[in-house]
């Protein structure tokens, strides 16, 4: 695919896309901002919903996570 070909389909795929959040990423990916209000508030969200599983007692031990990427590699 040449880089035309590719901004096309680039460009089809934003106008065709309403999700604000979605817009907002490729905007930072592509301006590279660091540190963007988009970036920040990303990670506040994620953090509170780490704090409210590990809360909740949904984690794994060492052991579990090695164990579930074992089986995931082995199934690939």
């Amino acid at each position: 695919m040449t880089v035309v070909e590719l901004k096309a389909q680039v460009l089809a795929l934003v106008e065709q896309e309403d999700d604000p959040s979605k817009l907002e990423e490729v905007k930072a990916l592509l301006t590279q901002e660091e540190g963007s209000d988009w970036e920040r508030e990303e990670m506040m969200r994620r953090a509170k919903e780490s704090e409210a599983d590990f809360e909740a007692g949904r984690v794994l031990t060492r052991d579990q996570v090695e164990a579930r990427i074992r089986q995931r590699l082995q199934g690939a």
